[in-house]
This record gives C-alpha cells, structure tokens and sequence, in this order.
C-alpha cells in the first residue's frame, strides 16, 4: 500500500520553512551591501521568525496536538530577541555606510549569538513534536493490546458455551442433531477467531 506523506503540512516542517531564513537573510545583506535600503524581504521574515519564537510555535504545534514545555518558554524568547537584535542591527548596517569592521561584528553576531540559540529552539519544537507523536503510539498500541486481551476473552467463552450446547445436544439424541451442527460450526469459528488474536499478537512483536 502507497503511502501518500504531505511533509509540506508537517509542522517542524513548516515551522522550519519561516523561521531558518532569519538565518541566512542577515548574511545576504551584509555581504552583497551595495548602499540600497530595501529591507521589504528581510524585514517581514525577521519579525516573523521572532513572533514565532516567542509564541514557541504554539500557532502550529498546537493543531497538531503539541505543545511545548513552559520551562522551555526563555529559550524560545531568548531566540527571539536574538532575531530581533539582529534585525535591528542589520538594519542600521544597511542605512549606514560600508564598514569591514561593522560587517564582521554583525557576522560574529548573527553566527555566534543568533544561530545556536535559534538551532536549539528548532530542536525543541522537533522534540516537543516527536514526543507527542510517540506517546500518542504507545497509546494506541497499549489500547489494541487491550481490545485483543477482551477478543481473546469472549472467544474462549464462544468456545466453552459451544462444547456446553454440543453435550445437551448430545443427551437429546436425534432431535438434538440440528443444534449440535450448529454449535460445532461455532466451536470451529471460535478456534478460529483464537488463530486470529494470534496472528494479531505476532504482529505486534
């Protein structure tokens, strides 16, 4: 069976698409400076990168039922105001006059302070993700092992109530011939039914 995966809607996915650019858009305008003023890329992508680090992520993780731990909410801001720490320094850089020095501080900046913290934060949201993701397994799993436990109990149940009508069939004689076919047939889907929840259990392990 194909399976059909729209890692586009996957939110560590999505959530990676608007955040890394905060990475390497800063040192796209500081190393092609060439005196323009046009921040209408940079700038939206900043700050949503930093609406989105603050909120830790809640706008997608949320929808898919996560959610990330409060301890964790000073690294998100952390991140985020390392965004915009960024933004506005680049900012000034852009509108200001070409400087080696000013160029290398703001690449120490953007590599050095931003980059780990907006990296760790990444790896929080995927963590918070997979988290949820393998404990909402476990669930189900402990759940089908619940349901095979009960299939397990009502068929060997079938079966006994089935020997039990072959014997009353039995002390009838011939007018008990009717009824001791028919539970032979259910003892048969009883046994039956114990092959299944076996196969099942196989499969589990």
């Amino acid at each position: 069976m194909e399976l059909n995966l729209d890692w586009a809607k996957d939110p560590i996915v999505q959530l990676e698409d608007e955040i890394l650019p905060s990475l390497w858009l800063p040192v796209d305008f500081i190393l092609q400076k060439d005196g323009s003023d046009d921040l209408s890329i940079l700038s939206p992508k900043m700050d949503r990168a930093a609406d989105l680090l603050r909120s830790h992520g809640k706008e997608y993780l949320e929808p898919a039922g996560a959610a990330v731990d409060a301890e964790r909410y000073k690294t998100c801001a952390a991140a985020a105001d390392a965004v915009e720490k960024v933004h506005a320094a680049v900012k000034t850089f852009v509108h200001g006059s070409s400087d080696d020095q000013r160029a290398k501080d703001l690449m120490q900046m953007v590599q050095n302070d931003m980059r780990p913290l907006v990296l760790e934060v990444i790896d929080v949201f995927r963590e918070t993700f997979l988290t949820m993701v393998l404990t909402r397994q476990h669930k189900h799993a402990n759940m089908s092992e619940h349901s095979i436990a009960e299939l397990d109990v009502i068929s060997k149940k079938i079966f006994f109530v089935a020997i039990n009508a072959s014997v009353e069939a039995a002390r009838v004689g011939d007018m008990g011939a009717g009824f001791a076919h028919i539970s032979t047939e259910i003892r048969s889907l009883s046994q039956s039914a114990q092959a299944a929840i076996q196969n099942m259990r196989m499969g589990k392990s």
